[in-house]
């Protein structure tokens, strides 16, 4: 944003409504009409890191019929219940259907303090047999180091990706424990490759 608004049309368009726009447009995929709309930042598709041409979108994963599995997990302070249900394909919009089985999934997490403005995201995403990449899932939260090893659990119990990328920092060692601590007790293994 520049850091002067004095040409800014104030009444109409606010600081918090564009950021919130910004916010809005950038987690549907659309940051490029935001700037384009908002900030007078047109860019020639041609010149665009991601053509919207290649993306691939699906209509839904489809689920086992087995119902899903109850894993209680316990700290010295929280219990939890994780429900995952795993699915079995993914099912394109035009209805064809990708069995999981045939594909590699993957999972990276890039982790936030709890206390921190930022959040911690999982992304799980799944390369078909042809190449194409699939983002099957995301999830994010102001998440505890045990809330974090939760859903560490679900994701790895639901899609059991090949390789289960988490950032290594020194201030995520708490992390760590706990997630070491609940691979444990619940005897699911999580293939973890530190990111830095």
């Amino acid at each position: 944003f520049p850091s002067h608004d004095s040409k800014m049309w104030r009444s109409r368009f606010p600081i918090k409504k564009i950021r919130a726009i910004k916010a809005r447009l950038s987690r549907i995929g659309l940051i490029n009409e935001f700037y384009q709309e908002y900030m007078c930042k047109a860019m020639a598709p041609e010149k665009q890191l991601f053509k919207r041409e290649n993306f691939n979108y699906f209509s839904h994963l489809k689920y086992s019929a087995e119902p899903a599995p109850k894993i209680i997990v316990k700290d010295a302070l929280s219990e939890g219940v994780i429900e995952a249900a795993r699915p079995t394909h993914i099912v394109k919009t035009n209805g064809e259907e990708i069995p999981l089985s045939l594909c590699r999934v993957y999972t990276t997490m890039d982790l936030a303090s709890y206390d921190g403005a930022d959040r911690t995201a999982i992304i799980t995403f799944a390369v078909a047999p042809n190449g194409e990449v699939y983002i099957i899932d995301i999830t994010a939260g102001h998440w505890t180091p045990f809330e974090k090893s939760m859903q560490s659990i679900r994701v790895q119990v639901m899609f059991n990706p090949e390789r289960f990328g988490i950032e290594k920092a020194s201030a995520q060692n708490d992390f760590f424990y706990t997630i070491d601590e609940v691979q444990k007790q619940t005897g699911i293994k999580i293939k973890v490759h530190p990111l830095s």
